[in-house]
């Protein structure tokens, strides 16, 4: 039956009953149409409702939106033209949501009230078959199958959350798995499977080498075997710049039997926690923690690595790209040769420079929108810092502007940039 939006669904929903013949049958027929008739699929969604409310069935057609866009949002609960959603998880509040997608969808209603959600990319001619397996966890002829998979990207609550499409600066957007600071609707790396598994022991060392070494042991408590993927995630806790919260150094997939362990061991060379920081990479001297869990926000097990690195020492002249931090700003090119330098796309826009030494002066090569613009440097906060010094620019090309500091000790400068178009590309103290 259709509903008019050119998607289709069973409509027939009273009765409940469904058997593992029909789930293998409908699933892989379902998979095949997907893959194929593009004629059932209006703006690249399908729903199906499959057999009487035991599996619903949610896919978007690959040619179709598989292709770079707008985020999507599929609440497909809470809209009209979906509403059959609601209908069948009434009937049966023990039905599943199957969705194949190439990319996220808001589906908030369904983590909510739907018990369990399968999800997957598209598939080739097999899939169908696989989908069955998974869901029944088993195959035809009784073999065991356990959903091993883990999601490689973040399924954000709302499309709110993600920054402009065209915004690659995940660091000042605080954007991926590594700066998000909300609560998504699934973390990177999650993911679920019907065995169940516990993580002990943590350790942590550094070998003569300059290798550090995370092992754990791995546990299944639950009552059939599985596989578990042990993922290691590590977070520098001080630095000049601006670090990840999180960040994926590595995982192991180990398959164990009911009631058996097994210690994992993941390695990790001292030089991969060099940070991007004074124009070069920098292994700096800091505490790191360090944790395994089953996604980015599920840690299972915590310890701390401390590294005997690089203290950064005073600054010199400075390249405005290696800022520590900024705020309304986008890189572009000084020149072919010289490299890149910073725009302001709005009034009030901010370079931050942490761990100053005192100086007396500052120099800024800076190029003025029409009009001409002021710089005002502030200490230790953009906004309500104490100013050091203002720095008129006159409309033009680069040109090398200069101004007393009043005097102090080790602070982070702000350069507040008061017009949109402003372009910074040095700085210096002395």
């Amino acid at each position: 039956m259709t509903d008019g939006s050119g998607s289709w669904y069973d409509a027939d929903i009273d009765h409940v009953i469904i058997t593992e013949e029909e789930i293998r049958e409908k699933t892989a027929a379902l998979a095949k149409q997907v893959a194929s008739d593009y004629s059932t699929v209006q703006d690249g969604l399908l729903l199906v409702c499959v057999l009487k409310g035991a599996v619903m069935f949610v896919a978007d057609f690959a040619r179709a939106l598989g292709r770079h866009g707008p985020p999507v949002e599929l609440e497909f609960m809470a809209v009209s033209s979906y509403g059959q959603g609601t209908t069948v998880h009434a009937a049966n509040p023990r039905t599943a949501l199957l969705l194949v997608s190439g990319y996220p969808y808001a589906v908030g209603w369904a983590r909510e009230n739907v018990p369990a959600v399968l999800w997957s990319a598209h598939g080739g001619q097999e899939f169908g078959a696989a989908l069955a397996d998974v869901l029944l966890g088993a195959t035809a002829s009784g073999s065991l199958v356990e959903p091993v998979g883990r999601l490689t990207q973040t399924w954000y609550a709302d499309a709110s959350e993600l920054p402009d499409l065209l915004d690659y600066d995940i660091i000042s957007a605080d954007a991926t798995y590594q700066y998000f600071r909300g609560v998504p609707l699934y973390p990177f790396g999650h993911g679920l499977g019907y065995a169940r598994f516990v993580h002990r022991s943590l350790r942590c060392g550094v070998d003569a080498d300059g290798e550090v070494a995370v092992s754990v042991e791995v546990h299944n408590v639950g009552d059939r075997p599985g596989e578990d993927v042990v993922q290691l995630y590590t977070h520098q806790r001080t630095s000049r710049v601006k670090q990840p919260l999180r960040r994926l150094r590595g995982f192991r997939r180990v398959r164990l039997a009911p009631g058996a362990a097994e210690t994992v061991t993941l390695t990790l060379p001292a030089a991969d926690l060099a940070t991007w920081a004074a124009g070069r990479p920098v292994v700096e001297a800091a505490e790191h923690t360090v944790w395994v869990g089953r996604s980015c926000l599920d840690a299972t097990a915590v310890t701390t690595l401390r590294v005997r690195g690089e203290v950064i020492g005073a600054r010199g002249r400075l390249r405005a790209a290696d800022r520590d931090a900024e705020s309304g700003t986008v890189l572009t090119p000084e020149t072919p040769r010289a490299g890149d330098a910073v725009r302001a796309v709005r009034a009030g826009a901010w370079l931050a420079f942490h761990g100053v030494p005192p100086a007396r002066q500052v120099l800024v090569r800076v190029a003025a929108p029409p009009g001409g613009t002021k710089i005002t440097v502030r200490l230790d906060d953009p906004v309500s810092g104490p100013v050091a010094a203002d720095l008129d620019v006159p409309a033009g090309g680069w040109t090398d502007v200069s101004g007393d500091l009043v005097p102090g000790g080790v602070h982070d400068v702000y350069l507040v940039l008061g017009a949109a178009g402003t372009r910074v590309a040095e700085l210096g103290f002395r």
